[in-house]
């Protein structure tokens, strides 16, 4: 088994003054009354499945997923490898599989619960009798070997939750790195504070969502059939090379096609199945806007099927008024296969709004697995769209939403002043590319209060400004160098593409236009099976006036208890320089109590690569953070004020130089400290 040393190596006054800050700093960032008490400090509540209401026991209305028209193997099964209890109350696991065969994309059962009980005792058994011969938990440096314990036959786990953190992940038999686990899943483990707050369906001020729908469907059945016209021909025009060029298209009538075809393309759409309620939520959205006493939108327990939870243009800091959106506990939202592969349909999408707050138990499933089965996605073809996505929006509050399985990005903003997520989750482990963690692309006082991802891609990142713009502009370009049949097939299919892009990614090129500036992330746990733990600054871009560019501006990110865990990675922190034509304004960068494991490359690459044109970050802190890998190398070069204290390498206190490869080059003002003691002065020997 793996050993964790760290708490060998920190002194019993330096360990209670960290056990004091972390105690602060949580209860700082989870607040109060998301612990209030329900009976007893140890009771668990197991949340079960998801999209059935209870109430209708003679039916299971998430069955409806098991249907073709949806999804095959969408609704998720009960774990057949681990069964669980959460101080002696069993608690239901579920596997988070998409393939049949499960080859490429189970890497993950996942249980859920919640409880007063900040460190619950967890017993974990194998159900198909496999001896546990290793463990590994993560993050590791709160889970040192010697606090679990493996029953004498080798078949149950028994461990008690770090107080740290709410979310951890279980390896048993295996390594973080095994790069052939799939079909073995790793389990995760969500302990959610008691839910506070819930808002009483009959009130005056909200709106039965369950109900309106159903009465909106009787008054508007859909009547789409195979074939027949879906919408007309039309022209638009559309700066479709990113310049100030305007290009007219003339996009061919549309037809509906099957629901099973593959690779719809504009303008044609797939017929709705006849639940769909994505029009029902529009209306819903525009009753609660002219309305002077509804500003809240309920999803009681049950099963929807629609094109995601997406809110346009909504004032509500003005004439709209603030809009909250409730999800119970057994409620699940499910993404249909949307009207055509170019549609911009995410789990979330908020758009040019305010003052909007989403919150609830409830799930989001965005489907991706099975679109992206039936759809092809390219950055070419098709626009950016991911799971939780606010676009040019202010004041907007997500309290314990849950998605799962997104199109692309987990949880991403663009171009957002003061946003705020508290206790998030973005569940997506699966083989497909694109599914980064959390990405805070853009924003000016962003705060993640508590977050637990799982993804394919960066677990945070931000600096990636206009991730949508290479659609259809990257067609063009193509066409331009094709010859031959190529050129023919793709002069063929100029128009439509290129107006589809004008429709459905018209705004492309407004996602991200200001500084960022103030992110928070905090008490986070993150896994991926590839790419950065952290990535700053990959497409930051220029701004201003031909002649008169200037830089954006990444200014100032503090990480706290931010927990990256990888199967393989480049650079642990990667701020990068000079990428994509780009050299971003770094002010402020400080990483505290954070945790780094799965890295190929250096520990900190800061800048990443030699290209130090316009870097010249103020502040740069790494303070009680913990790197897995000792022989990882930590780069830091032309920072005016650099703060290293008290960094673990491989789960021992960096105490000398030697413990790990380093480079200082460039800094103006250096403090480089273990336990209080100086590592090393000015420059390195």
């Amino acid at each position: 088994m793996t050993k964790d040393t760290t708490q060998k190596d920190i002194n019993p006054g330096t360990r209670a003054f960290m056990q004091l800050i972390v105690a602060l700093i949580v209860s700082a960032v989870f607040p109060a009354n998301h612990f209030a008490a329900d009976g007893k400090s140890g009771a668990v509540h197991n949340y079960g499945k998801s999209g059935d209401d209870p109430a209708t026991k003679e039916e299971d209305e998430s069955a409806i997923l098991a249907n073709d028209d949806i999804a095959k193997n969408i609704q998720y099964r009960e774990s057949t490898r681990y069964g669980m209890t959460a101080n002696k109350t069993p608690v239901s696991i579920y596997k988070y599989k998409k393939d049949q065969d499960g080859s490429k994309s189970y890497n993950f059962d996942i249980a859920r619960l919640s409880s007063q009980d900040r460190t619950p005792k967890f017993e974990i058994k194998l159900k198909d009798d496999t001896i546990i011969n290793s463990i590994e938990i993560y993050p590791e440096r709160y889970y040192p070997q010697e606090a679990l314990s493996v029953s004498r036959d080798k078949k149950t786990l028994t461990f008690t939750m770090s107080e740290h953190l709410p979310y951890c992940i279980i390896n048993i038999n295996g390594t973080l790195t095994d790069k052939n686990m799939a079909g073995v899943p790793m389990l995760a483990i969500i302990n959610d504070p008691p839910e506070t707050g819930k808002p009483d369906l009959n009130a005056g001020n909200v709106l039965n969502f369950k109900k309106f729908a159903a009465n909106y469907l009787k008054d508007h059945p859909i009547t789409d059939q195979v074939g027949k016209e879906c919408r007309p021909p039309g022209t638009v025009t559309d700066t479709s090379r990113n310049t100030n060029e305007q290009f007219t298209w003339h996009s061919e009538a549309g037809k509906y096609v099957s629901q099973n075809d593959r690779n719809v393309q504009f303008p044609n759409k797939r017929v709705r199945i006849k639940n769909d309620l994505s029009e029902a939520f529009q209306a819903a959205l525009e009753k609660v806007r002219k309305s002077s006493e509804l500003d809240t939108i309920y999803f009681p327990a049950g099963t929807y099927i629609w094109s995601g939870l997406c809110i346009k243009d909504w004032d509500g800091s003005g004439a709209d008024g603030k809009l909250n959106i409730y999800l119970d506990e057994d409620a699940l939202l499910v993404n249909r296969l949307q009207e055509c592969r170019e549609a911009m349909e995410p789990a979330i999408g908020i758009w040019n709004s305010s003052n909007i707050s989403i919150s609830g138990r409830g799930m989001i499933d965005g489907n991706g697995s099975y679109t992206g089965k039936m759809d092809s996605g390219d950055a070419r073809d098709t626009p950016h769209q991911g799971g939780a996505m606010v676009v040019q929006s202010t004041d907007i509050t997500f309290n314990d939403t849950y998605v799962r399985d997104v199109k692309q990005w987990n949880w991403e903003c663009h171009t957002v002043k003061n946003v705020t997520y508290n206790n998030i989750k973005g569940l997506s482990p699966y083989d497909r590319a694109w599914i980064d963690g959390l990405n805070l692309t853009s924003g000016r006082n962003v705060t993640v209060n508590g977050a637990f991802t799982l993804g394919n891609d960066d677990t945070f990142a931000s600096g990636h400004y206009n991730p949508s713009d290479e659609f259809p502009r990257r067609f063009l370009d193509e066409l331009d160098r094709a010859t031959g049949e190529s050129k023919t097939q793709m002069e063929a299919m100029k128009n439509n593409i290129c107006a589809a892009a004008a429709i459905y990614n018209k705004e492309r090129l407004r996602w991200d236009t200001d500084d960022s500036e103030n992110i928070s992330v905090n008490n986070t746990l993150g896994w991926s099976a590839k790419a950065n733990n952290v990535r700053l600054g990959h497409n930051t871009l220029w701004k201003g006036e031909p002649g008169k560019y200037s830089s954006y501006k990444l200014k100032s990110y503090t990480l706290n208890n931010f927990n990256s865990v990888m199967r393989t990675s480049g650079i642990a922190i990667r701020a990068q320089n000079g990428v994509n034509r780009c050299y971003p304004e770094y002010e402020s960068l400080i990483f505290r109590n954070c945790s780094f494991a799965g890295n190929s490359a250096e520990n900190a690459g800061i800048p990443a690569g030699l290209d130090l044109y316009s870097f010249n970050p103020d502040t740069v802190i790494i303070e009680n953070c913990w790197f897995k890998d000792p022989t990882r190398p930590f780069v830091f070069r032309n920072i005016r004020n650099l703060t290293l204290k008290d960094v673990y390498v491989g789960g021992k206190l960096l105490t000398d130089v030697k413990q790990s490869p380093i480079t200082i080059e460039g800094i103006g003002n250096l403090t480089f400290t273990a336990n209080g003691k100086e590592v090393i002065q000015k420059t390195l020997p």
